[in-house]
């Protein structure tokens, strides 16, 4: 089923750095919302530290699935470090939007753009390796489980 403990908050996440991506379209030096752009970023990266230690459990004052963590024996598992490396994701967005606001004109040439996106260009690709890993072990590893979705 669905995640309503992460997918809800990470939707609301989404479309608040959609807005700010579209305020900023028009060019008029709203650079603040660099600051909600990252801001959106470390909740996202709160959700999904969370889905990383407790797992898929609704509500999220429920309590806590850690059993996966408690074994290797447990199929769960790596989806729980390929979350840990999402977080990391987040923050190192979260720390580039940051930076792009604190250091106005780094880098920037008639030729070149604000270096944070090209640093933040590369953390955006390197979500590509992690949902291929999280497809290929979903096919390897839950096919014919009860994890199976």
């Amino acid at each position: 089923g669905i995640n309503w403990s992460q997918t809800i908050p990470l939707a609301m996440m989404q479309f608040v750095s959609a807005f700010t991506l579209f305020s900023q379209w028009d060019k008029s030096g709203r650079d603040h919302m660099y600051v909600v752009r990252g801001c959106a970023s470390l909740v996202r990266a709160i959700v999904v530290l969370r889905t990383s230690a407790c797992g898929r459990v609704f509500p999220p004052w429920a309590g806590c699935d850690a059993e996966p963590w408690r074994g290797h024996e447990n199929i769960r598992l790596p989806f729980r470090c390929i979350h840990v490396l999402a977080c990391i994701r987040q923050l190192a967005n979260a720390w580039s939007l940051l930076n792009q606001y604190h250091l106005v004109g780094d880098g920037v040439t008639p030729d070149n753009g604000h270096r944070q996106l090209w640093i933040r260009a590369r953390i955006r690709a390197s979500g590509v390796p992690i949902q291929l890993a999280r497809f290929i072990l979903k096919l390897v590893l839950l096919d014919d489980t009860r994890y199976e979705r």
